[in-house]
């Protein structure tokens, strides 16, 4: 399925809606980021106030969504601090503020008795507490803002709030004081745009850190099928292979991480399709996601409508896919922390696995074909991974490190 942008309607629930430039100004002043960057020892900031605001948004961005998401699958309407905590920790942090002052800070003023909401707002203040630097109310309407990006109807609890805002102003007091190492590397003073990009991507994780090395053991033979469906004239290399079939084992381990994540956070002990289909939601981004939702959901009821007949067949055969249901199964059995495993999880992994496969497969032929090559090699495969819009934040922290050095522009040329 070739992934393009469509427009939302005007009844859309999650519709989009464009954060305004004045509500970041607002929520990060530029007398903050400068007390923020003179603590790292950081005395000229040029336009480094602009890209840091930039990326805090990006940050706020992703831990919103993923607690969104969090919320929606313990069907509740309101994220609390512990959807946060669960979005933090998906994404590798795990301590927020180095020793977690913060959390102390926040668990300390959100009692519900006594003068506890005046104390709550003398910390917002930073000319009264200290404790935060961020003004308290123009950081809330931007988190608001960005939630109803997402969902109209989600709102953000106070401690949410307080967890953000600790967040941004800790991550952010990192990234500075990892640019400030680089500068004293350099013997320079002032921050530049390149400095400033290099400390924030050093500094700041937006992709789910996955703590779980699972292998589902697809056949080569399935991989193989799949590329001959989406490019018959195409071969690949048993290296391309082996990549590809590590890369769909990344993306399970992914997907697998968040759902022990939810069934941790909601002590059930049943894995369903709702926790994988979360898991997938969660990891994938943007259009990326939707296309392999829509295809699991489309397997997952082929799935379910065989099951209904009773017609002895494969379970590949009866969700309409290539890769094994039973292996998926297995994998999801050997990684999750559940006690069962019902009989949805595994064909909406498989189909979400053969869709990554398929859509790498269709970019790694047209990158072959441009090389005029009848066989992907593991080098096509990294070049289309690089050179997609979304595969990269997908694949985050696994090839891109390598894929970082590979010769693109001297590809292009040829």
């Amino acid at each position: 399925m070739v992934r393009v942008s469509k427009k939302k309607t005007a009844n859309t629930k999650g519709r989009h809606r464009k954060v305004s430039g004045e509500s970041i100004i607002s929520a990060a002043k530029d007398s903050q980021i400068s007390r923020l960057a003179a603590r790292a020892g950081i005395a000229r900031l040029g336009i480094a106030r602009e890209i840091a605001r930039g990326y805090m948004k990006l940050l706020l961005q992703q831990m919103i969504n993923t607690a969104i998401h969090v919320t929606e699958y313990m069907r509740r309407k309101t994220v609390s601090g512990k959807d946060v905590d669960v979005a933090l920790a998906l994404h590798g942090i795990t301590n927020v503020n180095g020793t977690r002052k913060g959390k102390a800070a926040f668990d300390k003023y959100s009692a519900p008795k006594g003068g506890a909401r005046k104390k709550r707002n003398a910390i917002a203040n930073p000319e009264a507490g200290e404790t935060f630097i961020f003004d308290r109310e123009p950081f809330k309407v931007l988190c608001k803002d960005l939630a109803r990006e997402y969902n109209d109807e989600i709102l953000l609890s106070s401690d949410s709030y307080d967890i953000l805002q600790i967040l941004a102003e800790s991550q952010l007091d990192k990234a500075f004081r990892t640019a400030a190492k680089i500068l004293k590397n350099k013997n320079r003073e002032t921050l530049d745009h390149k400095t400033t990009h290099l400390a924030f991507n050093l500094s700041m994780k937006f992709s789910i850190i996955s703590t779980i090395n699972l292998d589902v053991n697809i056949p080569h033979s399935h991989i193989r099928e799949v590329l001959a469906q989406v490019h018959a004239d195409k071969g690949a290399t048993n290296q391309a292979v082996e990549e590809m079939s590590s890369l769909v084992s990344y993306v399970a381990g992914n997907i697998m991480t968040v759902a022990n994540a939810l069934l941790l956070s909601s002590g059930k002990k049943t894995v369903t399709s709702r926790e994988i289909s979360t898991g997938v939601r969660i990891a994938f981004p943007g259009e990326l996601m939707k296309n392999a939702v829509s295809e699991s959901t489309k397997a997952l009821t082929r799935f379910n409508a065989g099951l209904a007949d009773r017609t002895p067949q494969s379970g590949q055969s009866r969700a309409g896919i290539t890769f094994s249901v039973s292996r998926a199964k297995k994998g999801i059995r050997a990684a999750s922390i559940g006690r069962r495993v019902g009989a949805g999880p595994a064909p909406y992994l498989a189909a979400t696995l053969e869709y990554i496969c398929r859509e790498i497969w269709q970019l790694a032929g047209d990158v072959a074909h441009n090389f005029k090559k009848v066989r992907i090699t593991p080098l096509a495969i990294r070049l289309a991974v690089k050179r997609d819009y979304e595969l990269p934040v997908l694949f985050s922290s696994t090839i891109m490190s390598v894929v970082n050095d590979l010769p693109v522009e001297k590809a292009s040329k040829k």
